[in-house]
Parts: C-alpha cells; structure tokens; sequence
C-alpha cells in the first residue's frame, strides 16, 4: 500500500524527459496521422491499457504542435487517479493496429486530472506561439519531425479496477495547432508567352514565386509585374492552415487594334491587308500608323498614333439617309 502511495504522488505531478529511452509493451487501438487541412482533428477511442500512435504528412506546414485531447468516460469520475497516460517520440517499429513490443524515448506521463477532459499540447518547432495554459499542459520538449512517430499511452496504476473500467472506451482528439500562416500557390498565364514575372506580396517581393507562397493570415495584396505585360494586382484572403490558389492571366501591354466593319470590306494596316481573325484583336508597336478601309469604291485613310497599354477600335459605318425637301 506504502509503495503504490508513493508512486501515485510521484505521478500526480507531470514528469518530462527527453532521452528516456526505454521498451515498452502496449497495444494499439489506432494511429493518426495529424493533417493541418482538418483543423478539428481526428478522433479515436482506446482502453486504458492500450495505445495510439501519430504520424506526420510528408513535410507538414503550417504547423507549429499537436494537440492531445483525451475525454475521461463517466465510469472513471472520481478515480481518474487510478490511470497515467504516457507520450513517447521516436517510438520504433512503426505503430501499427494490435502491435505490442515497442521501443521509444518518454516525452511526459501523468495521472489523469480530476475532470472530464484533459489536454496537452508537443511544440512541433522551436517558434511556437504556445504558452502554458488553464486549457491545456504544455510538454516543454521541442518534438521536430524527425522524432514521430508519436505514440499516447494509457495504463492503470495498480489493481482494483471494476469490469466496467476494464471495457470503458476513452476518446482521444488529435488536432494539428496551427500557426497564423497559410500559403498561396500562384499559377500565371501569358497566353502561351514564358515569361519571368516578378511577384510582390503586400509590396516585398517574393522569391520563387513558382513555389508556395507562404503569408500570414488576412487579405493579402499580390502584385504580377512583367515586361510587355500589364501589372495585375489582386487581393487575396489568407487562410490560417490552408493553400489558396491563385490563377493570373497577363495582358500584353502592346497597343491592340480592333476592326468593326461591314461585310465585305477590306482593311489595310501599314501597306498589309488584315484578315477577318485579326480584326478582333490585333497587336502593334507602339508609334504612328495607317489604316485604310475600303467597301466597294468607297475608301476612307486614317493615321494615330498607337501608346503603349492602349486598345484602338476603328469602326467604319455606311450610312444611307432619305432626305424629303419640299
């Protein structure tokens, strides 16, 4: 009785560590892997004597922790004392369902507190906005990718469980902790053009804008800025946790020339006949031009002179009037 006293006092208080490597043995209801695009987690539920391992994505972003959220079923009021719950990182092999000898290095381990839920949070980088909190526990470890798997384990302390919390099932949220980031992924067409833009996100510019842009979260204000083209700017709502994609299409800032005329006529640009194609929409350099139109006999000379970013419509009308005098 002395001996399980002194262990229980011993664990009332939270005990970290960071290279308590040491064997285990524990069965494993599940394993998550924690994704930063479903902010509300995922959740399970596992025995007291069992374990759920987490993983990472591939390259998590956006990221700074996870969250553990453990909710104590009913049968456990009032006796929360009489379990622990472990983490371990660097937990080898991989947490597979039903797997049983593992090895890894205890992170943290507590009796549960007196309440209906519990939650503690494993800072993923160095910064990290988390600070100690009444909502939460704060594992003071730096646990970087390169630590996962995770792995959450519950064991009864000592003897006297009842049947009832032999089966009790205990539900566990894991949920990424986000930082106020999100990314923007730009995608720019230039009619087909390679272009080498320079992009600028609220006014500093941006390297590899080919790549995820990252920002904080908020409207935002990109701006696309080419050579021949006009400068596109945009403003773009940023999502903490999520990748917004952008499409952007440049537009030559060449002077553009366009032709409404009747069927049947010509047009001249410069000495060359134009095309019905080019009429919707043709390019010029900028500088002084000519045009002719000509419908039947009738043909009519213009000249302008054609600025950069401009569009020039030339419409030419024929028009029949029936006059009665007295």
């Amino acid at each position: 009785m002395k001996r399980r006293t002194v262990l229980m006092t011993l664990l009332a208080a939270t005990i970290f560590g960071s290279a308590w490597a040491e064997g285990f043995r524990t069965v494993v209801s599940s394993t998550v892997e924690v994704d930063p695009a479903k902010p509300d987690g995922v959740t399970v539920s596992m025995r007291y004597n069992e374990a759920v391992g987490v993983v990472l994505p591939e390259g998590p972003l956006f990221m700074e922790g996870i969250e553990l959220e453990i909710r104590v079923p009913s049968v456990f009021r009032g006796a929360e004392s009489m379990i622990a719950w472990s983490v371990y990182a660097g937990v080898h092999p991989l947490p597979s369902q039903g797997g049983v000898d593992f090895n890894g290095d205890l992170l943290a381990t507590q009796t549960l507190p007196a309440r209906v839920s519990a939650a503690l949070r494993i800072p993923l980088t160095q910064k990290h906005g988390m600070r100690a909190s009444p909502f939460y526990l704060l594992v003071p470890i730096v646990t970087g990718p390169d630590r996962y798997p995770l792995m959450f384990k519950l064991s009864a302390i000592g003897k006297g469980l009842s049947s009832g919390m032999e089966t009790a099932e205990f539900i566990v949220i894991v949920r990424p902790v986000l930082t106020d980031e999100g990314g923007i992924t730009l995608s720019i067409d230039a009619e087909g053009e390679l272009v080498t833009p320079q992009v600028f996100l609220d006014d500093l510019p941006v390297e590899g804008p080919s790549t995820l842009i990252v920002a904080r979260k908020g409207l935002r204000t990109l701006r696309v800025v080419a050579e021949g083209y006009r400068e596109e700017i945009l403003s773009v709502g940023v999502e903490a946790g999520k990748i917004t994609q952008v499409a952007v299409t440049l537009v030559p800032d060449a002077p553009r020339l366009i032709i409404h005329a009747p069927q049947g006529a010509s047009i001249v640009l410069d000495g060359k006949p134009l095309s019905g194609s080019e009429w919707s929409g043709l390019s010029l350099d900028p500088g002084e031009h000519t045009v002719v139109c000509r419908i039947g006999d009738y043909a009519i000379t213009r000249k302008f002179s054609a600025l950069k970013g401009k569009v020039y419509t030339v419409e030419l009308a024929v028009v029949l009037e029936i006059r009665i005098s007295p």
